[in-house]
This record gives structure tokens, sequence and C-alpha cells, in this order.
């Protein structure tokens, strides 16, 4: 589910066009090896704001919030449940396709934290 809103404004001579969307999703990644079902799972929050640049080329970036994070560890390691955890993601792109990195860590009830930091693709449709 995503919620957008397209905002104009002036500097100058320079008219930019600025979209800020707010998105939320469920993330999860298993490891289905060795009769084992280990993972990872999570609620995503993210409000970004885009640039379209010349050429159709884009640039985002926002804060994301990741809640409900929890490490199933099937029996093979205990399963750790994360406290919410804030990061910020950028992201640079073309039409409908880009690429993202976003810079986040866990931290859970346990010593130090984990780096959760990631990259991904982004596929883009616009309406």
């Amino acid at each position: 589910m995503a919620s957008r809103w397209a905002v104009a404004f002036t500097t100058g001579r320079c008219r930019c066009r600025s979209i800020f969307a707010a998105t939320v999703g469920y993330k999860f990644i298993r490891t289905s090896s060795y009769d084992t079902d280990l993972g990872v799972n999570r609620v995503v929050i993210k409000l970004t704001g885009t640039v379209p640049l010349a050429n159709h080329f884009w640039v985002t970036a926002g804060p994301v919030w990741h809640t409900s994070t929890r490490l199933n560890g099937d029996g093979y390691v205990s399963d750790v449940d994360f406290d919410d955890a804030f990061g910020g993601m950028v992201g640079f792109g073309w039409r409908w396709i880009g690429v993202s990195y976003t810079n986040i860590k866990y931290r859970g009830a346990f010593v130090g934290s984990v780096d959760a930091s990631n990259g991904g693709v982004t596929f883009a449709w616009k309406f």
C-alpha cells in the first residue's frame, strides 16, 4: 500500500516537481536447506521524496523504520526479537528501474548491534 503526493516548487528560475511517498511493506527472507526454515521477518515503513532529473532519471531518499523484526532460528539457533530500528535510504534510477541502498542496524537483548544495511533493485510504476 502506498500513498503519493506531488509537489511543485519554484526556486529562482528552476521549477522542480517532487513526489513524496509513504510505503508500508512486509519483508521476509528464508533459507530452506538441510530441512530447516531459518529466516528474518519485518514490517518496513518508508517515507521518501523523489526528484526527477533530466532524461527521465530520478533520485530518491528518506527515512526507513523496521518494526516487528524477528529472526526465526528453527531450533538451530535461538529466535531473536529485535527492537524497532530507524535508518535511511537513497536511490537512483532511470524511468521505471533503479537501485537503492538502505543503511540500518538492529539491536536486541544482546550486546552490540547487527548491521542490516542492504542494497536492492527498484521497479517503479507511477500513476
